[in-house]
């Protein structure tokens, strides 16, 4: 038969372990779905990332930005979120390269992977590539936000040169 003293302890223990599970650290973000298309005036980029972060920075959710400007994320954080947005930057590392080192595939194309944000890697033509200004890759620069809902949530982004 078990000590007093034991089933103490381990009553202790069970409960704050189980009180540890319940609170967590913070708990977890709701997550939503979030679609659109994204444009630089009236061109629709053509490739890069899009990203929705929560104002505190703990949590994002990110996608990657299809030839047609359109773009999915699948985790984004649900309430308030800051946006950013990048495309490669292909264009200045090309002229700064010696001729030979940036090697793609055989039609002219640039193997681009973006982890995490579709089902593998895609070729972009460099030249079709639409800059935009970099002020909008940073979520504290960028200027753009959208509070974000349950379920699925369209957001259409045109951004300024």
């Amino acid at each position: 038969m078990p000590r007093p003293s034991s089933l103490r302890f381990l009553s202790t223990l069970l409960i704050t372990t189980g009180l540890g599970l319940l609170v967590g650290c913070g708990g977890t973000v709701p997550r939503a779905i979030v679609k659109g298309k994204v444009s630089l005036g009236d061109k629709n980029l053509t490739a890069g990332t899009i990203e929705f972060r929560t104002k505190d920075n703990s949590v994002s959710g990110s996608g990657r930005i299809e030839e047609n400007g359109e773009y999915r994320v699948t985790d984004a954080p649900v309430g308030d979120a800051l946006v950013s947005i990048t495309v490669p930057k292909v264009g200045a590392m090309m002229g700064k390269m010696p001729p030979g080192m940036m090697q793609g595939p055989k039609d002219g194309g640039m193997k681009m992977a973006d982890a995490g944000a579709g089902p593998g890697p895609t070729t972009i033509d460099p030249k079709k590539i639409v800059n935009i200004p970099d002020k909008y890759s940073k979520t504290e620069t960028s200027g753009l936000t959208f509070k974000v809902e349950r379920g699925e949530n369209t957001h259409n982004i045109t951004l300024q040169p």
